[in-house]
């Protein structure tokens, strides 16, 4: 930290959750950074709380840093899609969406869906749309991989029939 409080250089910050109650962008985009360096769970909820920045440049900073930790964020994710503040639950959304985008084979429990079927709800289309299309995937995955199982069922026809649904899931 140099002599107006001001942190330097990323590595330097010993306390990035400080640094992000500051007044400088600069330093809040810094602590960021570290602060996705770190990856812990402490570490992602301050993270979220950077969502609701009244500063761009420090929420868009937060997103990525959230994007990019990917699956470890979803806990602290979830809760943000109910905030009442509209840029967490917006950028909550997309960071889930993109994380669910980039990995439609990952395993996503009743608590992803049940909060972005919640966030359906939501008054900002922003939010709603990241719902639909995250959810969209997930449930595109859900009867995709059913429809292929059923492709060596023994019973008569029914593979057939998975093969003209396998056909109409493009459309």
């Amino acid at each position: 930290m140099d002599n107006n409080g001001i942190f330097a250089a990323p590595d330097d910050m010993n306390d990035p959750g400080q640094a992000l109650s500051g007044i400088d962008n600069g330093a809040r985009i810094r602590a960021i950074k570290a602060l996705e360096r770190r990856g812990d769970a402490h570490s992602i909820k301050l993270l979220v709380e950077a969502l609701k920045d009244e500063y761009f440049e420090v929420r868009e900073t937060a997103y990525q840093a959230l994007r990019k930790l990917g699956q470890r964020s979803m806990p602290e994710l979830l809760p943000a899609l109910k905030d009442e503040n509209f840029y967490a639950r917006m950028y909550a959304a997309l960071a889930i969406t993109d994380h669910i985008v980039q990995n439609p084979d990952g395993k996503y429990d009743e608590a992803v869906v049940d909060a972005l079927t919640h966030a359906l709800l939501d008054k900002s289309i922003y939010v709603r749309r990241s719902a639909h299309d995250a959810l969209k995937v997930i449930e595109y995955n859900k009867i995709f991989k059913a429809l292929v199982g059923s492709l060596d069922d023994p019973g008569d026809g029914i593979p057939l029939e998975a093969v003209i649904a396998l056909g109409k899931l493009g459309d």
